[in-house]
């Protein structure tokens, strides 16, 4: 079952569940809840490199994509900074069979352009279990 549905147009996705994931990052599981309602545009990959890479609604970068739009939002309860939430989308890219040097490549995108994206003010500390 897809994890989301498209709205408002191909580039705007919703989540229709709660979704929840667990990551080993840095020695411990961090859990990461989603609330049903969430909206992400799915992988900011411009069309021009689509054959290269993968359309930005591939499945593999579904997931991926997600998580690292939900920590980059106001709305993560995971206190991750920037540089960590880029990690994990490298980390779950290569999780979900995305080849090595591309996932290298989507992560160094994030890295020099997803500066302005992020936000600062996180609610609480790592949720860890």
């Amino acid at each position: 079952m897809p994890v989301s549905q498209v709205v408002y147009n191909e580039q705007k996705r919703r989540l229709y569940l709660p979704f929840e994931c667990r990551v080993f990052f840095k020695g411990k599981q961090i859990k990461i809840n989603i609330q049903s309602g969430f909206t992400w545009n799915g992988a900011s990959i411009p069309r021009l490199f689509w054959g290269l890479f993968y359309s930005p609604n591939h499945w593999k970068l579904e997931v991926p994509a997600l998580i690292h739009d939900y920590l980059y939002s106001k709305f993560s309860i995971n206190k991750i900074n920037r540089k960590e939430s880029d990690e994990i989308f490298y980390q779950l890219l290569i999780e979900y069979n995305v080849p090595k040097i591309k996932a290298f490549i989507m992560y160094m995108a994030v890295r020099i352009f997803g500066a302005s994206h992020f936000v600062q003010n996180k609610i609480s500390l790592y949720q860890s279990i």
